[in-house]
C-alpha cells in the first residue's frame, strides 16, 4: 500500500452497525445520509480521550498505517515539557525480558511515572510478536498495574482474528468498564479511491468506472485490494475483462500474507499465516463460504466455550474433514481453516466470531466450490424446496457468479428467473444467448410475473446485442401493452444507447395522448442517446406547449436538451417556471445542480438588464430549497459589479423595490451584506434610486 495515501479513516465498535453503499464503500459518515444510518462511526479524534483503546483490523485494512498517522499527528502536538508519546512495535522482539525494559524500563515511562503529565503508549503488531500472546498480555498488565491510569492513554493495536478477547478483560479490571473501548478500522470510502488514484497518475473518472463495471467496489474499499487493483490497471490500462476472473485475482490477493515476517515464520511454523500457500487458503475460504452460504450461517466460532455455539454459526470442528484441492489435495484440518481465517478475506462478527468482510466475497466463493460441481447437485443447493426452478432469493447473487461459469447454469436461470442474469457478467455471453434472456425478461415484465424494474436499471446496459431495436421497438409502440414493460423497454434503450429509437423515442415523448409516465421516461432517453437534431424536437416540452405536465419532468427534460446546446441561457430563463414545493423530480434538481452552479454564463453577462426583469417577477423566499432564489442570487450577485452601469441600476432598483415591497430580502443576506461593503457602488446606486424618485425608506440602504 502506498504510504502517502492522506485518508481520514473511521473506526467503529465491532458490536455496533455501520452501512456501506451499494459499490462496497464505506458510507460517507460525515455525508448527508451517514450520521443516519451509521451513528456509531467515528474518526480517531472523536475517541482519542478514551483511556484504553484496542484498535483491530483485518489484514490489508491499512491499520498499521493508520495507527502511523495518528501517532505522528500526536507527536505534533507533544513536547518533552508536556505530555510523551512511546511508540514500540511488538513484532520486533522475541524476549519478554527485553520487551519489559523497552516499554517499563525506558526513560520516557520513568519520566511519565515520576511526573505529572500524560503518556500515550502506542503497542503496534500484538499479532505479529514472537511471543505467545496471552503471555505479552500479562506482561503488559503487570507492568501497567503500578502506572498512574489517570495520565496514561494506552493504544494496542492487533489484527481481529488474533486478539485475544480474555485480553480485554483484564484490561477493564485495571481502568473500568466504560475507560476501555475496542474499534475496528473501517474500509475506504469512494472518495479515498479517487484521492488514490489521482496520486498514482491514474483518470481517476476511468478508474472507478472500470471498477463500477465489474463490481469491484468491495475489493476496492480495502487498502491491500486497492493497490492491486491499481497497479493492474495501471500495467495493463483496464482490467481482465471477466468479472469471475477479476475476483478470483482479487481473493487470491486477500489469501495472502502481506507481511514479509509472518511468511518467514509460517514456512516453519504451523500457527503463522504462511504455512500454507495462498491457493490452499483460497480453496478453504471457498469451502467456508458455502458452508455459511447453503447452511444458511453467518460466522464462524473459533472457540466453544462449555460446549454452547451462537445460533447461526458453525463451529471449526464442523468444518473439518475431507480434502479440497488446489495445485495440491490436501487435509482438511484445524490448522489451514484457522490460518483462513486470519487472512483479509474475515473480519470480526463478535468476541471469537469470524465472517466474511463483504458479502460479495461469501457469494463469489461459494459459487467457486460448486464451479466443477454437477448440474443436478447444484440445484439441489441453491433452488427453493418448494419450486426446484426457483433459485433461493439469498443465494441469487451466487446463482449468477455460477451462470457466468457455467452455461447449463445460464440457460437453466434464464428459462426460469432471468432477472438474476443481471447481475452476472452478460457482457460475455454470445449474441443468441442475449437475445434470449432479453425475450425472457421481457416476457416475465409482460406476464406481469415481474414488477418491480426500478432494481435493475444499473445493469440494463449489459444487453446489449445487434438486434435489440426490433426486439425493443414491437413493445414501446404496442399502447396496449401497460406502462411497465414499456418503461422497462425504453430503459434498455436508453442504457443500451440503442439509436435507430431516437426518432421513435421523440415522438412518443410528444405525443399528448400517451401515458405520462412513458412520455417521460422517453424524454429522458432522447435526451441521454439522440443526435443534436433529435433533441432539437423536445423544444415544445420546454416552452410547456406539449400538453398536460403536473410535475414539469417533460419541461425538465426539454429544457436539458435546448439548453446549452440550442439556446441562450437568456431563452433559458424565460421558459424557467416556479416549480412545485412538494416535488422534488427532474425540474428541482435541473434548477438547482445544472442551472446554479454554471451561472452567471458567458452569454447572460450580456443580457444582465433582461435578466433582471425576468427574475423581478419570480417569488423569493430564500434558502438551499428556493431553486429559484438560487439562481437570481447569481444574477444579482453578477448585476452587482456591472454598477454604475445604468441598464443595469435600473433593473436592479426595480427588483429592490418589489421585493421590499413584498417584505422580502433582495437577496441572500449574508451576501447582501459582504455587497454592500463597497461604498462605491453602494452609493452609486442609492444616488441613482434617489434621482429617479423612489420612495425615500429605500435610503436606509446607506
Amino acid at each position: 500500500m502506498n504510504q502517502s495515501f492522506h485518508w481520514k479513516r473511521f473506526w467503529c465498535e465491532p458490536d455496533k452497525q455501520f452501512q456501506l453503499d451499494d459499490s462496497g464503500y464505506l458510507l460517507k459518515p460525515d455525508g448527508e445520509y451517514g450520521k443516519y444510518f451509521s451513528p456509531d462511526i467515528v474518526d480517531f479524534e472523536t475517541i482519542q480521550d478514551t483511556p484504553c483503546l484496542v484498535l483491530l483490523g483485518e489484514p490489508g485494512i491499512g491499520k498499521t498505517y493508520a495507527v502511523r498517522a495518528e501517532i505522528e499527528e500526536l507527536e505534533k502536538k507533544t513536547s518533552e515539557k508536556t505530555d510523551s508519546v512511546i511508540s514500540i512495535d511488538l513484532k520486533s522482539y522475541g524476549s519478554e525480558d527485553l520487551l519489559h525494559k523497552v516499554i517499563f524500563e525506558s526513560e520516557k515511562w520513568k519520566h511519565f511515572l515520576n511526573g505529572t503529565h500524560k503518556n500515550y503508549l502506542f503497542l503496534d503488531s500484538l499479532d505479529e510478536i514472537r511471543l505467545r500472546i496471552p503471555h505479552i498480555a500479562n506482561l503488559i498488565i503487570e507492568g501497567l498495574k503500578a502506572a498512574p491510569l489517570d495520565r496514561l492513554f494506552l493504544r494496542i493495536a492487533c489484527r481481529t482474528a488474533e486478539w485475544p478477547w480474555s485480553f480485554t478483560d483484564g484490561l477493564k479490571k485495571l481502568w473500568s468498564e466504560d475507560r476501555v473501548k475496542t474499534y475496528e478500522l473501517l474500509p475506504l470510502r469512494d472518495m479515498d479511491v479517487i484521492e488514490a488514484a489521482k496520486q498514482v497518475g491514474i483518470n481517476a473518472d476511468k478508474f472507478m468506472e472500470a471498477i463500477a463495471e465489474k463490481k469491484a467496489g468491495p475489493l476496492a474499499a480495502k487498502p491491500i485490494t486497492l493497490d492491486f487493483l491499481l497497479n493492474l490497471y495501471k500495467k495493463d490500462g483496464g482490467f481482465p475483462s471477466s468479472q469471475f476472473e477479476l475476483y478470483r485475482k482479487g481473493c487470491l490477493y486477500l489469501c495472502e500474507e502481506p507481511s514479509k515476517e509472518r511468511r518467514e515464520k509460517g514456512n516453519i511454523d504451523k500457527r503463522y499465516v504462511g504455512y500454507f500457500s495462498a491457493e490452499q487458503r483460497l480453496a478453504v475460504a471457498s469451502r467456508i463460504a458455502a458452508t455459511l452460504m447453503y447452511a444458511n450461517k453467518f460466522a464462524v466460532c473459533q472457540e466453544i466455550v462449555g460446549e454452547v455455539r451462537p445460533e447461526n454459526c458453525v463451529s471449526i470442528k464442523e468444518l473439518v474433514g475431507g480434502k479440497e484441492k488446489s495445485s495440491i489435495i490436501f487435509d482438511i484440518t484445524e490448522e489451514p481453516l484457522r490460518e483462513t481465517l486470519k487472512t483479509g478475506l474475515f473480519t470480526s462478527r463478535g468476541p471469537d466470531l469470524m465472517g466474511f468482510a463483504h458479502q460479495t466475497y461469501m457469494e463469489f466463493l461459494a459459487a467457486l466450490y460448486l464451479i466443477d460441481a454437477p448440474l443436478q447437485q447444484i440445484k439441489s443447493l441453491i433452488a427453493h424446496s418448494v419450486d426446484t426452478n426457483k433459485v433461493i432469493p439469498q443465494l441469487h447473487e451466487t446463482a449468477a457468479w455460477l451462470a457466468s461459469q457455467r452455461n447449463d447454469v445460464l440457460l437453466w436461470i434464464i428459462s426460469n428467473e432471468p432477472q438474476i442474469l443481471l447481475r452476472s457478467d452478460v457482457t460475455k455471453i454470445d449474441d443468441h444467448t442475449k437475445e434470449r434472456l432479453v425475450v425472457e425478461l421481457l416476457k416475465r415484465f409482460l406476464s406481469e410475473d415481474l414488477m418491480d424494474d426500478r432494481k435493475f436499471r444499473d445493469y440494463y446496459k449489459k444487453l446489449s446485442y445487434p438486434g435489440i431495436a426490433e426486439q425493443l421497438e414491437n413493445i414501446i409502440r404496442d399502447k396496449s401493452v401497460s406502462f411497465i414493460p414499456r418503461r422497462v423497454a425504453i430503459e434498455i434503450a436508453e442504457a443500451c444507447r440503442v439509436k435507430e429509437l431516437q426518432e421513435l423515442l421523440a415522438g412518443i415523448a410528444l405525443e399528448q395522448t400517451e401515458d405520462y409516465s412513458i412520455r417521460t421516461n422517453a424524454a429522458g432517453a432522447v435526451l441521454e442517446i439522440a443526435d443534436a437534431n433529435v433533441r432539437k424536437r423536445l423544444e415544445p416540452l420546454a416552452m410547456g406547449q406539449a400538453g398536460e405536465d403536473p410535475d414539469n419532468e417533460l419541461r425538465a427534460y426539454g429544457l436539458k436538451c435546448m439548453w446549452p446546446e440550442h439556446w441562450a441561457t437568456l431563452q433559458l430563463l424565460k421558459n424557467i417556471i416556479i416549480p412545485r414545493k412538494d416535488f422534488l423530480g427532474a425540474y428541482y434538481f435541473f434548477l438547482k445542480y445544472e442551472i446554479v452552479p454554471h451561472f452567471p454564463t458567458e452569454d447572460l453577462l450580456t443580457n444582465l438588464p433582461d435578466a433582471l426583469k425576468i427574475i423581478s417577477q419570480w417569488p423569493y423566499e430564500g434558502g438551499d430549497i428556493d431553486t429559484l432564489g438560487l439562481i437570481s442570487d447569481e444574477i444579482v450577485h453578477s448585476v452587482w459589479f456591472e454598477i454604475p452601469d445604468t441598464s443595469v441600476m435600473k433593473g436592479l432598483s426595480d427588483l429592490i423595490l418589489q421585493r421590499l415591497k413584498n417584505h422580502k430580502h433582495i437577496c441572500n443576506e449574508k451576501m447582501w451584506q459582504n455587497l454592500i461593503k463597497d461604498e462605491v457602488k453602494r452609493h452609486a446606486l442609492i444616488r441613482y434610486m434617489i434621482d429617479i424618485d423612489l420612495p425615500p425608506f429605500l435610503r436606509t440602504l446607506s
